[in-house]
């Protein structure tokens, strides 16, 4: 039950953005590879977060308030800003659709890895 309370409302969110795309502009298959790349970067930052949080001396708290989310977001960024450079956004709403979609794989990923733990 835990599950489906976790992982549903994201997915069912991000459909409904793509339903009420009016213009249509956003492609199912680019959709997918958002989503997918949302969760490639959380197991990435996952390990490099591992990594680096070590040369942080001034630990955990500080690292996951400060540090993270910095690393985190850029690495989100990087498929928004090269969708906007290859012109694959009409408009601002494309983007915020991509955004939500790279963030759903995100945290789609990140909610898996909880329910192992």
């Amino acid at each position: 039950m835990f599950t489906i309370i976790s992982l549903v409302p994201v997915l069912l969110f991000l459909l409904l953005l793509y339903m009420i795309d009016s213009f249509k502009l956003v492609k199912v298959m680019t959709l997918l590879f958002v989503f997918l790349f949302g969760g490639v970067c959380a197991l990435v930052v996952f390990f490099l977060n591992t990594r680096l949080m070590a040369f942080f001396p001034s630990g955990f708290q500080f690292y996951s308030r400060y540090i993270a989310p910095i690393i985190e977001e850029s690495l989100k960024a990087l498929i928004i800003l090269q969708l906007v450079y290859r012109k694959k956004t009409g408009f601002l709403i494309d983007a915020g659709i991509y955004g939500f979609a790279i963030g759903a794989g995100f945290s789609f990923a990140e909610n898996v890895y909880y329910l192992f733990q």
